[in-house]
């Protein structure tokens, strides 16, 4: 049991809140499904005074009905992904400059785009995405 795990156990046990562990993200998530507005406004109130957990609020504005979900991460591993993601993208983003800026070649693309990686200090990132061992 990790400690996001303990964290939000306690919390739901404590609150009665319902949870359940989410899929398909990067990042251990757990959602928190309110009944009404007042306790997903008491749900927030108690997860802005948690500074280990980072949450999403998502809601759907329907004028026939009302649904929300309030994903939870834990924020060390989000922010970490966060930081990953934007060095990806800066990677991807000289990549495809160079490639439509300089004639399409694809090589120089990739040496523009593995310049960029030793600049923002993500060669990691650069070699997980081009698959270089």
């Amino acid at each position: 049991m990790t400690a996001l795990d303990r964290k939000i156990n306690q919390l739901a046990a404590r609150h009665g809140w319902q949870i359940a562990p989410a899929e398909g993200w990067k990042v251990p998530t757990y959602t928190i499904t309110p009944m009404d507005r007042q306790e997903r406004d008491r749900i927030i109130a108690v997860l802005k005074r948690c500074k280990t957990l980072h949450f999403d609020v998502r809601q759907v504005f329907s004028p026939y009905a009302w649904a929300c979900s309030i994903w939870v991460h834990d924020r060390a591993e989000w922010e970490a992904l966060q930081e990953y993601d934007r060095k990806e993208r800066a990677i991807v983003n000289a990549f495809s400059e160079a490639y439509h800026f300089n004639g399409h070649d694809s090589d120089g693309a990739k040496a523009a785009a593995r310049e960029k990686a030793v600049e923002i200090g993500a060669l990691d990132v650069f070699n997980k995405f081009y698959r270089i061992a």
